[in-house]
């Protein structure tokens, strides 16, 4: 296994991740349904599946077992695909629905990207995207997650 290149592809995980907070939520608030989808097909999905197939094929080289931080990492890459697509309509659903779609979207980022910390310390390798992107910076982060639905219910309701 090469660390570096490891660490490259967990790094480049985790960019999609603050992506889809970034670029990603201002293309779902500007642009049609259609043009977010293509978004999280060219940004998020094909990626996020590219390096998440590549991580395990150089992750297989070591000697040991994959460690089962892996499995996660293969499944809630899958899952946030899953809910970002799930975002797409959220102006026509309903509060109930969108609550929903925002806790499925929050729970699978907040899930993988902890994985990728989890795959990250089960391989020895300090990731460099935590280094890069401060303390500070990741709570602001995590907070636009967990602030989603309130968000998205404000823009689709129109000012009060």
């Amino acid at each position: 296994m090469n660390a570096p290149v490891v660490d490259w592809l967990l790094s480049s995980l985790a960019r999609r991740l603050y992506a889809s907070l970034d670029l990603g939520l201002l293309t779902l608030l500007e642009a049609p349904p259609d043009q977010y989808e293509l978004f999280v097909d060219r940004h998020l999905a094909d990626p996020v599946r590219g390096l998440t197939y590549v991580l395990g094929l150089a992750v297989a080289e070591r000697p040991a077992p994959p460690p089962e931080p892996l499995r996660g990492v293969v499944t809630w890459s899958e899952r946030f695909v899953g809910a970002a697509h799930g975002l797409a309509d959220f102006r026509a659903m309903r509060p109930d629905e969108l609550r929903r779609a925002a806790g499925e979207f929050g729970q699978a980022w907040l899930e993988l990207r902890q994985c990728l910390e989890d795959l990250a310390a089960a391989l020895g390798v300090e990731p460099a995207f935590t280094r890069a992107l401060g303390d500070d910076r990741e709570r602001g982060y995590r907070d636009r997650v967990r602030r989603l639905f309130d968000d998205l219910e404000a823009e689709r309701t129109g000012p009060a």
